[in-house]
């Protein structure tokens, strides 16, 4: 976060620039292969499994230079890709 954006008490915070709340969805993934970032102006997913970023504005909108998971479609949202990363299902292969 930058050091000097000043907060005001009286301001509405967008879905996803609430510090608490991004808090609390990362405590939903402990454990697997996503962390979910704040930044100043974007949320960020990062999936360590595929290394890759999916990033949205604060009101949860998908940016336009991020990866996407095509099969949530062109016009999917932030929760749905938070959706996506609770059902997916991991595959690791070993070593024969």
């Amino acid at each position: 976060m930058c050091p000097d954006k000043q907060w005001d008490e009286r301001k509405v915070l967008y879905a996803f620039e609430d510090d608490a709340r991004i808090a609390r969805l990362n405590d939903e993934f402990v454990g697997t292969e996503i962390t979910i970032f704040k930044g100043d102006d974007r949320v960020l997913i990062w999936d360590d499994y595929t290394n890759r970023r999916y990033e949205f504005s604060f009101a949860g909108v998908l940016l336009e230079d991020s990866d996407k998971i095509p099969d949530l479609g062109e016009h999917a949202r932030f929760l749905s890709y938070v959706h996506y990363f609770r059902c997916r299902n991991l595959v690791v292969r070993g070593h024969l």
